[in-house]
């Protein structure tokens, strides 16, 4: 019986002091979840505010004419040769390859179907760079 007591005893007094090494900080007066900033700081900036689901979609309306603006530049084949397809291949092994047009047009379908990302501005921006510098 003893021997139970001591248990339950020892138990007690473990539990009074994992429950009060375990206990929170009281809320701060103020009721602010961020604390005070001391003389010397500065308040953190605010958050910007989040839209609400009833603001309008952004509409953009062209200011100027389409000639007024640069066309965008087309995809530089080189690039997408080290970008895209040496996330698979190493580089040498396109660089030792010499194959016409035809076969470069085909091998790029091959990769997209078997997933390569490519538009097709870049898969025609590709196949002409690979005919030119790797043809036969």
């Amino acid at each position: 019986m003893k021997r139970w007591v001591f248990i339950a005893l020892t138990c007690w007094i473990f539990g009074l002091f994992f429950m009060s090494a375990c206990r929170q900080e009281p809320p701060s007066p103020t009721g602010t979840l961020s604390p005070t900033p001391t003389r010397g700081q500065e308040e953190p900036p605010p958050l910007p505010p989040i839209p609400s689901p009833t603001t309008p979609p952004l509409v953009l309306t062209p200011s100027s004419s389409p000639q007024d603006s640069p066309s965008p530049a087309p995809p530089d084949g080189a690039a997408l040769l080290r970008d895209r397809c040496s996330t698979c291949h190493a580089l040498n092994r396109v660089q030792e390859t010499r194959k016409s047009r035809d076969e470069w047009e085909r091998t790029v379908d091959r990769m997209i179907r078997r997933g390569a990302q490519l538009n097709p501005e870049e898969r025609d921006a590709l196949i002409a760079y690979l005919a030119q510098e790797y043809g036969p």
